[in-house]
């Protein structure tokens, strides 16, 4: 097994950053001494994830959508700009909706799958050439425990569940950066705190309702 990552003076992108679990993980790789490019659509959210960070680490913010394909393809460029390397990619951008399936239109599963699945894959292929360049990297998708237990008015967003984690599982090979491989981080105090291809976060840090994912919702 290869050695545990040392985090400090490491560079990490991380989606999704504007609060939430984003926020917090953003905040954690910083305890450990990790710089980070925060993104997201919500320039306000970034601003105050920056401000929550300090100056410990060099942050910069990034209006990002996930969806946008040529703004994610341009994105690497503009993180190696400001950074200079990549070491971490942690893919956490992801929007939910309320409704059955029969409430939901076409449209509105398009727009979802466009960010949630569609997203990750996306940053996933722009990162990954830049990830294999380093010595030691990780690409983390992170997923919802919805992919595996839909409950009621969820269906969208629980049948996207299913797709970002098979991304990176051993088979896929799409998420094999040198020594390391991606793995989904729960926010939670188990075993895998000793896991060396987790990217942890704590618990205390995630008190915003899962329900603000909707604030992207279309008209």
């Amino acid at each position: 097994m290869s050695a545990r990552m040392e985090l400090a003076g490491k560079v990490a992108v991380v989606t999704g950053a504007a609060g939430g679990i984003g926020r917090a993980i953003a905040r954690s790789l910083a305890v450990r001494g990790c710089h980070v490019a925060l993104a997201d659509v919500n320039e306000d959210g970034l601003t105050e994830t920056a401000a929550l960070i300090g100056n410990s680490v060099r942050v910069t913010r990034h209006s990002l959508d996930v969806a946008n394909r040529d703004a994610v393809a341009a994105f690497p460029a503009v993180v190696l700009a400001a950074h200079g390397h990549v070491d971490v990619v942690v893919n956490n951008a992801g929007v939910a909706l309320s409704g059955s399936f029969a409430q939901l239109t076409e449209a509105e599963f398009d727009w979802l799958l466009d960010i949630n699945l569609h997203g990750v894959v996306r940053m996933s292929r722009a990162f990954l050439p830049l990830l294999q360049q380093r010595e030691q990297a990780q690409l983390v998708n992170l997923s919802s425990l919805f992919g595996i237990i839909a409950p009621p008015g969820q269906s969208a967003y629980a049948g996207r569940g299913t797709g970002g984690p098979r991304l990176d599982r051993p088979g896929s090979r799409l998420a094999h950066v040198r020594r390391h491989r991606g793995r989904h981080p729960h926010p939670r105090p188990t075993r895998r705190a000793q896991d060396p291809s987790a990217v942890l976060c704590d618990p205390a840090l995630l008190g915003e309702r899962f329900d603000r994912a909707d604030r992207r919702r279309s008209a």
